[in-house]
C-alpha cells in the first residue's frame, strides 16, 4: 500500500496529515517591512511587560531629573491607572512634542556616549513604549524657569487632543515644579497580555517591591518615596526626604527592626585595579529566612546579578542553618567605561568587565565584615529529655556582657525543653559545662588531695629529688616553694579580698540554703563554683593545711638567689615564714568577686594592636566554636599531643601541643604589660639553664663555639633586654647574680601550671638566638611565640610502663628502683594530663579566656574528625 493511501489512526494525526498537504500548495510570501506602528507596538511589549516595569522606568526618569520627592498612586495594581509625580527639573514646553517619540532623548547624543553613561535613561523608549500600551497618557510638567505648568496628552507616541475637537498642542495650566505622568488602562490593546497577568493585588505588590528597593537605596541620599492605592488615603509606603535619614533608618522603616538589628555594615571599600567600589548592609549569622532578599544596585541602577547572588548564597551556606537564606543590600559603583548597560530591553541586567573577580572581591569583603561583627549567635534548638528525667518547670536563660577581649564569645543558645524524645542519632549526651570529680581533686587516686594540691601549685614539671641539672632528661628545678610575686598594692588588695572571701564561704553556703533564690542566681553560683574551689585550694595551702605553703612576701627582686639544687627530703625542707593575717574587712563593705573572664590589657603600642588584630584576622569561626564549647574526652598519647574532645555529635582528635601553643601565644599578647609574675625560689642561674639546654641542642658545635661562648652570649643578650622583658612580659633577671628570678603566669587562676620548668633553658637559648630584637613588632611576636612554646606540656624522657607489663625474671637488681621511677613517671604523666584538661582546655570557654582558633590549625592534622553520631547510626543502626 502506498504511503499517501494510509489513513491516520486518530483525529489529531488526520489534521496534521491534511495540513501538510495544504502547506505544500502555498506559495512563498515576499518579505516586506513592517509598518512603524506595528514595530513600535512590538517593541513596547518587550519594554513594558507589566505595571512594575513601567513604574521602574518612570521612577528612574524622576531620579534623572534630580527629584527629592516621588509620589506613586496606583489603581488596580497599576493596570487601571498608574501615576508618578515628582519635584524634579521638569520638561521644557518646547520639548513636550518629542517627549513620547521613540528614540528621542536628552541624555544621549552619540553612540560613544554609551561608554560613559551615568544616567538611567539613554534610548528614549520608556515613555514612547508606555504610550503604545495604554489607552491614554497625560503629562503635566513645570520647570523652575517657567511661571506655569504645561499639560499634554499622548497616544501611540504622539500628541493627541485630550478631548475630541480640542487642539493637541500643550496648553498652560496650574502646577508645581516637577512632572506628573498618568497612564490609564495598561495593555488595553493586548488582551492576551492582560489575561496573562495575575491579580491586581499581585501586581500592586510587585510595584511596591520596586518602590521599596529604590527607597532603601536612596533613603540615605535625601530622596523620599510615597506609594499608595488610589482608593486609599493612607500610604502603604512612605519614607522621608530628609538628608539626616540614613539607609539603616529606611531599612528599619520598610523591613522592620527585626531585620535592621541583625544587619552588618558592608563598609565602603574601593579597588583601583578593578575600578569599582562596594558598600551596603548584609544580614549577620543570626538572620535566616526561607527566601533570599537581594537589593543589588550597580551605578545606582536596580538590576539583577545572578552571579553575585549565587556567590553570596554560597558564602552564607557555611554560616546559616540548612534552608536559611540571607538579606542583602549591595551597592556597586563601577567606572562607566567598564560597564555595558545596553544588554536588556527592560534594563534589568548589565554586563561589566572582570565580573568574576569583582564578585569574588565583594564576597571576600563581606566575609571579612561578617567575621569582624560575629559577636553573638542565636540558635533555636530543642533538647530532648533523657529517659527518667523530669521536665524542668522553667527554662534557664543567661545573658552576659560582651567582652572587650580579642576573642569572640561562643554563641548563646536558647534551649527550650520538650517532653518528646528526639532521634537518638542527634542526641547530645554530654554537656560542655558539666563538671567531673577529677576536676575538683587530684589527678591520681593514689594521692591525697593535699599532696596533689601542693604539687600542682608548685612549679610545673618538678618530679624527683634525684633529678638535677646534670640529668639526661633535662633540667628540673628544686621542689622548694614557688613564690608568687605580687608587687603592686592592687594585687595585694585582690589577694586580701580573696582570703577574706574564703573565710566567709561556709557562712555564705548556710545563707544560700536558707534563701529562696531564683534559677538565674543558682546558675551563676554553679559557674563560679570552680573559681571558688581554686581559691579554697590556695587558702588551705596558705594556712598550712597542705604539704607546702606559698610565701606571699617573697624576696627582693635585686637580691641574689642560690643556684638550682636537688631537693632535700621532705622532713628537711625549709618552710617559708608564716603569712600575714589578712586585714579585717568591714561588715558593711561588699565582698568583691574574682572575675573569671580574661580582659585585654590596655595597650597603646601600635605593634601590639596589630598583633592582636592578626589573631582576629586568622580566626576560624567553626573551630573557635568547637574549642569554646567542647567537652573534653581524654588524653590518648600526651607525648604526641593526641587528645580527644567532643562537640555536639562529633568526636575530634586534636594535637594539644599545637592548640596549647596557639592559646598561650594569644594569652601573652592579650595580657601584654600586665602579666602576673611567678618568682622562682631558689632562682636558677642563667648559665646552668643554658648548659642544660645545650645538651639537647644541635648545631652550636658546628659553628665553632664552645659551651662557655654560647653561655656568655646568651647571658649578654637576655640581660641587655632584661628591663624590657620585665616590663612587658614579666620575665625578670638578677643582673648581678645572673639568675632567672621570675617567669610570667599566663593563666591568672593557674599561674604556676603554665610554663614548663624543663623548658626554661631552651626558652633562654631561643630568646637569645631566634628573636629579632631590632624591630619592635617582630620582637614582641618572637618573645610571645617562645613563651608559648615553653608552655607546651613536656613529658620527654618519661618511662611509663603499660598496664599489665611486668619486670622480667632475674632482673631483681633494678626492680625496686625501676618501680619507684616508673611510679614517679606515671604520676608526672597523670599530672600533665590533668593540667591539659582542667587548666588549659577548661580556660578556652568564652566565660574564661575565650580561645580564638586560627585557620592554621586546619593544616598538619591538628584537628581531625574521628566520628559523627549520625554516621555511626547510619552504619550500625545503633551505638
Amino acid at each position: 500500500m502506498a504511503t499517501d493511501e494510509l489513513v491516520p489512526a486518530c483525529a489529531l494525526d488526520r489534521d496534521r496529515h491534511n495540513s501538510s498537504r495544504l502547506e505544500a500548495t502555498f506559495e512563498l510570501r515576499p518579505i516586506k517591512a513592517l509598518d512603524q506602528t506595528v514595530v513600535n507596538q512590538i517593541a513596547a511589549g518587550e519594554i513594558i511587560q507589566r505595571p512594575a516595569n513601567a513604574l521602574k522606568e518612570l521612577i528612574e526618569n524622576s531620579l534623572d531629573a534630580s527629584s527629592t520627592s516621588i509620589k506613586i498612586t496606583l489603581k488596580e495594581g497599576g493596570l487601571k491607572m498608574l501615576q508618578v509625580q515628582d519635584n524634579g527639573s521638569g520638561v521644557r514646553p518646547e520639548d513636550l512634542p518629542l517627549l513620547c517619540q521613540r528614540f528621542a532623548t536628552s541624555k544621549l547624543r552619540d553612540f560613544s556616549d554609551l561608554s560613559n553613561m551615568t544616567t538611567f535613561g539613554f534610548r528614549g523608549e520608556a515613555l514612547a513604549s508606555l504610550s503604545y500600551v495604554c489607552a491614554s497618557m497625560a503629562v503635566v510638567s513645570k520647570t523652575r524657569a517657567e511661571s506655569c505648568a504645561y499639560k499634554a496628552a499622548y497616544l501611540n507616541g504622539a500628541l493627541t487632543p485630550p478631548k475630541p475637537g480640542q487642539p493637541s498642542a500643550p496648553r498652560p495650566c496650574a502646577g508645581t515644579d516637577g512632572t506628573s505622568i498618568t497612564a490609564e488602562s495598561l495593555f488595553y490593546n493586548t488582551p492576551m497580555r492582560l489575561r496573562a497577568l495575575r491579580s491586581a493585588s499581585d501586581e500592586y505588590n510587585r510595584c511596591l517591591d520596586v518602590v521599596s528597593k529604590y527607597a532603601v537605596h536612596y533613603g540615605g541620599r535625601g530622596v523620599g518615596f510615597v506609594c499608595k492605592k488610589a482608593s486609599s488615603n493612607a500610604a502603604d509606603l512612605s519614607t522621608p526626604s530628609s538628608k539626616t535619614t540614613t539607609t539603616l533608618d529606611t531599612i528599619r522603616a520598610l523591613h522592620g527592626s527585626s531585620v535592621a538589628k541583625e544587619l552588618v555594615r558592608l563598609k565602603p571599600v574601593k579597588t583601583e585595579r578593578l575600578g569599582f567600589q562596594v558598600e551596603g548592609w548584609i544580614s549577620g549569622a543570626n538572620w535566616s529566612a526561607k527566601k533570599s532578599t537581594l537589593l543589588c544596585f550597580i551605578n545606582n541602577r536596580l538590576v539583577d546579578c545572578p552571579s553575585l547572588k549565587r556567590a553570596m548564597e554560597a558564602m552564607y551556606s557555611g554560616l546559616l542553618p540548612k534552608g536559611g537564606h540571607p538579606w542583602l543590600y549591595i551597592s556597586l559603583e563601577i567606572e562607566p567605561n567598564r560597564i555595558d548597560v545596553n544588554v536588556h530591553p527592560t534594563k534589568r541586567e548589565v554586563h561589566f568587565l572582570d565580573e568574576e573577580e569583582i564578585v569574588e572581591s565583594v564576597c571576600t569583603h563581606a566575609e571579612a565584615c561578617l567575621a569582624g561583627a560575629n559577636t553573638s549567635r542565636t540558635f533555636k534548638l530543642t533538647q530532648a529529655l533523657l529517659p527518667g528525667a523530669s521536665e524542668p518547670s522553667s527554662k534557664r536563660q543567661r545573658t552576659e556582657d560582651e567582652s572587650d577581649s580579642c576573642s569572640r564569645p561562643m554563641p548563646q543558645s536558647t534551649l527550650p525543653t520538650s517532653s518528646q524524645r528526639g532521634y537518638p542519632q542527634h542526641l547530645v549526651r554530654v554537656d560542655a559545662k558539666t563538671r567531673t570529680l577529677d576536676s575538683m581533686f587530684g589527678f591520681s587516686a593514689s594521692q591525697s588531695q593535699s599532696q596533689f594540691q601542693s604539687q600542682f601549685l608548685s612549679q610545673s614539671g618538678s618530679r624527683s629529688a634525684a633529678t638535677g641539672p646534670s640529668s639526661s632528661r633535662g633540667l628540673v628545678p628544686s621542689s622548694d616553694p614557688v613564690v608568687i610575686d605580687e608587687e603592686d598594692e592592687e594585687m595585694e588588695e585582690d589577694e586580701d579580698e580573696d582570703e577574706d572571701e574564703d573565710e566567709d564561704e561556709d557562712e555564705d553556703e548556710d545563707e544560700d540554703e536558707d534563701e529562696d533564690e531564683d534559677e538565674d542566681e543558682e546558675g551563676e553560683r554553679e559557674e563560679e563554683q570552680e573559681e571558688e574551689d581554686s581559691i579554697r585550694v590556695q587558702s588551705r595551702l596558705q594556712n598550712g593545711t597542705g604539704s607546702e605553703a606559698l610565701d606571699v612576701d617573697g624576696q627582693e627582686e635585686g637580691s641574689s638567689s642560690p643556684t638550682m639544687r636537688s631537693s632535700p627530703p621532705a622532713t628537711q625542707q625549709r618552710r617559708p615564714p608564716p603569712l600575714r593575717p589578712p586585714p579585717a574587712t568591714p561588715a558593711s563593705q561588699p565582698r568583691q568577686r574574682v572575675s573569671k573572664r580574661l580582659r585585654d590589657s590596655e595597650c597603646t603600642l601600635t605593634s601590639v594592636r596589630e598583633l592582636r588584630a592578626e589573631i582576629l584576622a586568622r580566626r576560624h569561626s567553626g573551630m573557635t566554636e568547637l574549642f569554646q564549647g567542647h567537652t573534653f574526652v581524654g588524653v590518648a598519647a600526651l607525648e604526641h599531643g593526641t587528645t580527644l574532645v567532643q562537640h555536639g555529635t562529633r568526636l575530634y582528635m586534636l594535637n594539644c601541643h599545637r592548640v596549647i601553643e596557639e592559646f598561650a601565644y594569644q594569652l601573652v599578647l592579650r595580657q601584654f604589660g600586665s602579666l602576673n609574675a611567678v618568682r622562682l625560689d631558689p632562682a636558677p642561674t642563667i648559665a646552668v639553664l643554658v648548659e642544660s639546654a645545650l645538651n639537647a641542642a644541635r648545631g652550636w658545635e658546628e659553628a665553632g663555639l664552645t659551651r662557655d661562648d654560647v653561655v656568655q652570649r646568651v647571658e649578654s643578650r637576655v640581660l641587655s633586654h632584661a628591663e624590657m622583658m620585665a616590663e612587658y612580659f614579666s620575665i625578670r633577671f638578677d643582673a648581678k647574680a645572673k639568675t632567672l628570678v621570675a617567669v610570667p603566669a599566663l593563666l591568672p587562676l593557674h599561674g604556676t601550671a603554665a610554663l614548663q620548668s624543663q623548658r626554661f633553658g631552651t626558652l633562654l637559648l631561643r630568646l637569645a638566638t631566634e628573636v629579632s630584637w631590632g624591630e619592635e613588632k617582630s620582637c614582641f611576636r618572637g618573645i610571645a611565640r617562645e613563651l608559648a612554646k615553653a608552655s607546651v606540656p613536656c613529658v620527654d624522657g618519661l618511662v611509663v610502663r603499660q598496664l599489665g607489663e611486668t619486670v622480667e625474671a632475674g632482673d631483681d637488681t633494678g626492680a625496686d628502683s625501676g618501680g619507684e621511677e616508673q611510679a614517679r613517671d606515671r604520676e608526672e604523666w597523670d599530672r600533665q594530663a590533668w593540667v591539659v584538661q582542667h587548666v588549659w582546655f577548661a580556660q578556652m570557654s568564652p566565660e574564661r579566656c575565650g580561645f580564638v582558633a586560627p585557620k592554621s590549625l586546619l593544616e598538619g592534622g591538628a584537628v581531625m574528625q574521628v566520628a559523627n553520631l549520625p554516621d555511626l547510626y547510619r552504619v550500625f543502626e545503633r551505638c
